[in-house]
C-alpha cells in the first residue's frame, strides 16, 4: 500500500495507491481535490469567506489553526484572491451584456421601440440612481452608485469610487490623483453617476429620467450631460416623498413654541417703588419690607419675590422644561399616518393631472379634521375640496342633510385648529408646499429606489461598515449584487 499526500493547505487530500499487480483496483481512495484555474477549490472557498469578514491572510491562518489544518502562505492566499476577483470580473461582464439584451427585447417586445443599434441610435429609458457608502459622514472613503431600469427592476451598471487621503490637497475637487477621487465624501456620488452615464452611450441606451431622492447635488450635475439633444428629467421616489412629509411635520412641531402671553403691568419691572415713601429702588437693590422685619430680593428680570413669612431673601424656583402641546399631537405614529395618506392622495390623482393632484393634497388636509361632532355647516368647509371617494360627498348625493352626518371616527387631524389655532396657519402652508406644481411634476410615473435600496441591503449584509474596509472586498461585493 501507497500513501501520498496531494494538496496544499486546506486542500490536501490523501490518496492511497495499491502496489499489487494483480489487485483489480489500483487507487483505493481516488477523490483528489478539485482544482479551479491551478487552484484548490477548498483554499478558493476560505479565502473568500476571509474576505468577507475583512480578516485577510491572518484569519486565514486562524481558521486553520483551529481545525489542526495546514496553512497556505502569503503568496498563495494572494493568488487565489486574484483568482476570485478574476472569476467575479468574468460572470459580471458576461452577466451585464445578458441583462442589455433582455432590456432591448422588452421593449421592442412590449413598446414596439427597436432603435437601429447599429447607426449608434439610443434608447431612451426611465432608470432609478442611488449612492451609498461604507459610513455615514464626511469620513466616509468608499461610495458605489447603481443604476437599475425602472420597469423591470434590473440593474444596468454601477460604479465605485475611492477618496484620496494621502495627497495634501485631496479635500480640494478637480485636483491630484487620476484612480482617487478628491473632494468631501458627497462629491463620490457624483462622480459615479458621471462615470455611468458616460457609459450609457456605449451600452446603447440614454438615460432621460432618473428616480432619486431629493438629491440635490447630484442632479444638477447630471441634468445637462446629454445636452443639447435631452435634458434628464428628475422623478420623486414615492417613499421618500412620504419620509419628506413625515419628517416636515414632525420636525416643524418639534421646533414650534406658542407665543407667551403680554404681562398685564405694562410699568418697567427693574423699577420697584418702596411703599410709604416716595424713594424708587432700580434693579438688583433690596428694598425693606412694610414692617421694617425681614428681606425681599429682586430675581433676575427685577420683579420683587417674597418668601411665605416675610423673612429672609427669596430666588426663585427652577421648573421643569416646558412640553409644549403640540409634539404630543404630531407623534411619529401620527406623522407616519398622515405622510402614507399624503402618498396615496398624491398618486391616486397622477393620471388626471399635476393640478387634480396638488388639489387632493388640500382636499386631504381639510378631510382629516373631521369629526363627530361637528356641524353642517362646519362639514362643508372640511369636504369642500373632496370628490367622490369621500363618504360624505356620496352622502349628500343620496339626498341626505349634511348636517345628520355621523362619521364613525374622527380623521388623523381632529380638534386641530381648534386646539392649536396659532400653529393652523403653518401646517396649513407646509401641506400647501407639500402640493405645489414643481413637486406634483416630478410624481407623475410614481417610480421608487427600492431595487437600489434592496440591493445597497444585500451589499452592507456582507461588508463591513467601516472606513477601513479595503478596495478589492468593496468590489468583490458589488460584483456579487
Amino acid at each position: 500500500m501507497e500513501l501520498n499526500f496531494v494538496g496544499i493547505g486546506p486542500a490536501q487530500h490523501a490518496v492511497s495507491k495499491c502496489v499489487n499487480q494483480f489487485c483489480p483496483t489500483s487507487y483505493i481512495s481516488s477523490d483528489e481535490p478539485i482544482q479551479i484555474g491551478g487552484l484548490y477549490n477548498t483554499n478558493l472557498a476560505l479565502c473568500y469567506q476571509t474576505l468577507l469578514a475583512d480578516t485577510g491572510h491572518v484569519g486565514f491562518v486562524k481558521d486553520c489553526n483551529a481545525f489542526n489544518l495546514e496553512s497556505i502562505n502569503l503568496y498563495q492566499y494572494t493568488k487565489c484572491a486574484n483568482q476570485l476577483f478574476a472569476m467575479m470580473k468574468y460572470f459580471y461582464e458576461t452577466n451585464l451584456t445578458k441583462s442589455h439584451n433582455e432590456i432591448k427585447s422588452f421593449f421592442s417586445r412590449m413598446y414596439k421601440i427597436n432603435p437601429n443599434y447599429a447607426k449608434r441610435e439610443l434608447l431612451d429609458l426611465a432608470v432609478s440612481l442611488d449612492g451609498s457608502y461604507s459610513m455615514r459622514g464626511k469620513y466616509s472613503r468608499f461610495g458605489v452608485t447603481f443604476i437599475c431600469e425602472s420597469i423591470t427592476g434590473t440593474a444596468l451598471d454601477f460604479n465605485f469610487t475611492e477618496k484620496c487621503i494621502s495627497c495634501k490637497n485631496c479635500n480640494v475637487y478637480g485636483t491630484g490623483c487620476k484612480k482617487k477621487n478628491h473632494g468631501h465624501s458627497g462629491q463620490m456620488e457624483i462622480e459615479n453617476a458621471l462615470a455611468c452615464l458616460g457609459r450609457s452611450e456605449s451600452y446603447g441606451f440614454r438615460y432621460t429620467v432618473i428616480t432619486s431622492d431629493g438629491d440635490a447635488k447630484v442632479y444638477p450635475a447630471i441634468k445637462d450631460f446629454y445636452a443639447p439633444k435631452v435634458t434628464i428629467l428628475k422623478e420623486e421616489c414615492a417613499n421618500h416623498l412620504a419620509k419628506r412629509a413625515s419628517n416636515s411635520i414632525f420636525k416643524f412641531a418639534q421646533k414650534w413654541k406658542p407665543t407667551p402671553p403680554k404681562p398685564k403691568n405694562t410699568a418697567d419691572p427693574t423699577v420697584t417703588k418702596v411703599k410709604g415713601t416716595s424713594k424708587v429702588v432700580g434693579k438688583g437693590k433690596v428694598p425693606a419690607n412694610s414692617k421694617g422685619k425681614g428681606k425681599v430680593l429682586a430675581n433676575s428680570k427685577g420683579k420683587v419675590q417674597a418668601n411665605s413669612k416675610g423673612k429672609g431673601p427669596t430666588t426663585p424656583k427652577r421648573g421643569r422644561k416646558a412640553i409644549f402641546p403640540l409634539r404630543t399631537f404630531f407623534t411619529r405614529e401620527r406623522c407616519y399616518q398622515l405622510s402614507q395618506r399624503y402618498r396615496f392622495a398624491v398618486y391616486q390623482n397622477r393620471n388626471k393631472g399635476v393640478e387634480a393632484m396638488g388639489l387632493a393634497v388640500k382636499a386631504f388636509f381639510f378631510h382629516e379634521q373631521d369629526c363627530p361632532g361637528g356641524s353642517g355647516e362646519d362639514r362643508e368647509n372640511w369636504h369642500q375640496f373632496c370628490s367622490d371617494w369621500c363618504p360624505y360627498i356620496k352622502w349628500v348625493k343620496d339626498g341626505n342633510a349634511s348636517d345628520q352626518y355621523k362619521p364613525m371616527k374622527g380623521g388623523l387631524l381632529t380638534n386641530f385648529k381648534r386646539d392649536f389655532e396659532e400653529a393652523y396657519p403653518a401646517v396649513f402652508q407646509i401641506f400647501l408646499d407639500l402640493g405645489k406644481k414643481e413637486l406634483m411634476q416630478r410624481c407623475t410615473k410614481a417610480l421608487t429606489q427600492n431595487i437600489n435600496e434592496a440591493i445597497h441591503s444585500k451589499l452592507w449584509h456582507y461588508c463591513i461598515l467601516q472606513w477601513y474596509t479595503i478596495m478589492v472586498i468593496m468590489l468583490l461585493q458589488c460584483i456579487i449584487c
